[in-house]
């Protein structure tokens, strides 16, 4: 589950999941009948934008190995993408939405009291949904570990895409704060030769003020 989007390529980390799952379920000495089928789902609170640039209008996406013209391969390792900012559209469809869809409905307004009465119609369709919603019941029934819960889940989601903002940022300063140490080194050397101050400001890209500032 993914709460906002970050930097690194989703489609890569979710072929990457499913087919280390799948190397890691097959044993030593068993024939290739016996590779499991797999299944990596994302839950994103965003939409899902693929480097191809072609994004799906659907709020469940699923994707397998196949050539361009469609023929897939074995299904062996398959990603599933559930976008929540386009479940709303499926709510008036419960009857001939897939289970996947339903799930995307009751991850998004499973907490939402004005959405209780659809959650209930979701619950009685489906066994899996009646048996998350205890589960959820139980642990919104304590209102501070259902919050401290929901901190620590936010902290560790926010911590590591922050600290990789913080470290590019901070590199970033630090390579320009560099290359501009290094022109003015270069401009006073050049000084110290008998450039012309102007020639030094055409070419390093300085002002005339920071080429003949006195050297820190």
């Amino acid at each position: 589950m993914q709460a906002r989007r970050q930097a690194y390529d989703y489609g890569k980390r979710a072929e990457y999941q499913a087919a280390r799952l799948a190397s890691s379920r097959l044993k030593r000495g068993s024939d290739w009948d016996k590779a499991p089928t797999v299944y990596q789902i994302s839950v994103l609170d965003f939409e899902y934008k693929p480097k191809s640039g072609a994004t799906s209008p659907n709020a469940v996406s699923r994707y397998a190995m196949r050539t361009k013209d469609g023929r897939e391969l074995a299904n062996a390792l398959n990603i599933v993408f559930i976008e929540l900012p386009k479940v709303a559209k499926l709510e008036s469809t419960l009857e001939t939405n897939t289970a996947l869809e339903n799930w995307g409905i009751f991850l998004k307004d499973a907490d939402d009291p004005e959405k209780r009465e659809l959650i209930q119609q979701l619950v009685q369709k489906e066994r899996g949904l009646m048996e998350a919603h205890k589960a959820l019941s139980l642990i919104s029934a304590d209102d501070k570990l259902w919050f401290a819960q929901f901190r620590q889940e936010t902290a560790e989601r926010d911590s590591i895409s922050d600290r990789n903002a913080t470290l590019a940022e901070g590199r970033v300063e630090g390579e320009a704060k560099g290359r501009a140490e290094g022109k003015r080194e270069a401009a006073s050397n050049m000084l110290a030769d008998g450039v012309s101050p102007d020639l030094i400001a055409k070419y390093s890209g300085l002002t005339l003020e920071e080429v003949s500032a006195p050297k820190s």
